[in-house]
């Protein structure tokens, strides 16, 4: 199948192999003995033979990878090195990633510009009533939840400069064991975590604390609790260095001189070096991210 042998594939092969005399070293057969397919492989970093082959193909192509490392490239969504010039930000969207991140900049000395299309912050997924504070681990202590652990304590600091009752309750969560593979998985919690951060409960004991009749145990959480996001992105947004512009809808954004330049038609609303999209599955409206999934 001449089709396949393509450059990008001779350099993707290169790329996922390991040299000889690494611990796992690569190396690669083929039915085809071709030669301009063994000189690409040979050019990719191969070094590759002819050898006996199986059955009626009398001779088949085989090697290994001869060539170095190829070095580490940093992801699409790598964070770029700082760039010199006025610590200013816009942000487009005023719900909770948006609020936060611009409350984030702020601390940091930033002057943010968030541009939101509605009356007021929070007016989409962010505006539902009430969601629920609670953590969702991994009994093997890994750096996932060692993050969910950090931003758990941050986000009850910040709730406390809301009004509890009001804005947030600390009520604690219950999480049922609603199956045999749930109640093994929370019996793992359990083990791994301190009943301080979570506790097993048995039926009678869930019942209890949640005043209605339950169908099993489960995994309550004290410190969890719930929280109306309005009121915390509203709260993150009252930061001086914050200027929330409400009914800017961003049609598009222009990069001008190292500035990030944001237009509705005609006219433009904002600028600045850097620019943070916040607004979920319609940031592919945007060229920079058209491609994202």
């Amino acid at each position: 199948n001449p089709d396949m042998w393509t450059p990008q594939l001779f350099a993707q092969l290169a790329r996922l192999s390991h040299p000889a005399g690494a611990a796992e070293a690569t190396v690669l057969g083929t039915f085809t003995t071709t030669g301009w397919v063994r000189r690409s492989l040979v050019e990719a970093g191969f070094a590759m033979k002819k050898v006996p082959g199986i059955g009626k193909k009398w001779e088949v192509m085989s090697g290994a990878y001869v060539g170095p490392l190829p070095g580490p490239e940093a992801p699409w969504y790598a964070r770029p090195p700082a760039a010199p010039g006025p610590r200013e930000a816009l942000v487009i969207g005023a719900g909770l990633a948006g609020s936060s991140s611009a409350a984030s900049l702020a601390r940091r000395g930033w002057q943010v510009t968030v541009l939101e299309r509605h009356q007021g912050a929070a007016q989409e997924a962010s505006g539902n009533p009430q969601g629920v504070l609670y953590l969702k681990l991994s009994a093997h202590g890994t750096a996932l939840s060692q993050m969910i652990l950090s931003g758990f304590g941050y986000t009850r600091r910040q709730l406390e400069r809301l009004q509890r009752g009001r804005d947030w309750d600390a009520c604690g969560v219950l999480q049922l064991a609603f199956d045999s593979k749930e109640a093994e998985r929370q019996g793992k919690l359990a083990a791994a975590f301190d009943r301080d951060l979570l506790q097993p409960l048995q039926r009678a004991e869930a019942e209890a604390l949640a005043g209605v009749t339950l169908p099993a145990g489960g995994l309550f959480y004290p410190e969890g609790g719930w929280v109306h996001p309005p009121a915390l992105c509203q709260q993150q947004l009252q930061h001086p260095g914050i200027r929330l512009l409400t009914h800017h809808e961003v049609l598009e954004l222009r990069k001008v001189d190292q500035q990030w330049q944001a237009w509705a038609g005609d006219r433009l609303l904002a600028s600045a070096p850097v620019v943070i999209l916040a607004g979920a599955a319609e940031v592919r409206r945007f060229e920079p991210c058209a491609q994202l999934p």
